[in-house]
């Protein structure tokens, strides 16, 4: 999860701080070429994750990648021109993805089942 992305001027690059199952990181992106030019990890002062990853006694459950899941609703709009993702979030409690995309006036609201890729609900809403 990003937690603060700033610019540095002096520099041309982007300061990204960044937190994952892990730990707490701070990355530098060129502003020019898009290549990360630095990776650390940063000590934090609560060493509690922000997720926990799943323990060792739950089952294992998997999901169907962040793509697919667009795919699907993409596919079941069946928009004939571009789309312009506006959110595409997993909700691990829930196991269903919420995505978002416009193509022109429109917009696509989907709830997708994390696990089998059903589409549970839909909304179309089209600008006035």
């Amino acid at each position: 999860i990003i937690l603060e992305c700033f610019y540095d001027e002096n520099v041309a690059s982007y300061i990204i701080e960044f937190k994952t199952f892990y730990g707490l990181y701070e990355g530098v992106v060129n502003a020019h070429t898009g290549n990360i030019t630095s990776i650390a990890i940063k000590p934090e002062e609560d060493s509690a994750p922000m997720f926990e990853p799943p323990s060792e006694d739950e089952e294992e459950v998997s999901f169907i990648p962040h793509e697919t899941a667009l795919a699907i609703a993409i596919s079941d709009s069946e928009i004939g021109g571009t789309a312009a993702v506006v959110k595409n979030d997993l909700d691990r409690e829930r196991k269903t993805y919420n995505i978002i995309f416009r193509s022109g006036t429109t917009e696509y609201s989907y709830i997708i089942d994390a696990v089998t890729g059903d589409i549970l609900s839909f909304d179309v809403v089209m600008d006035s």
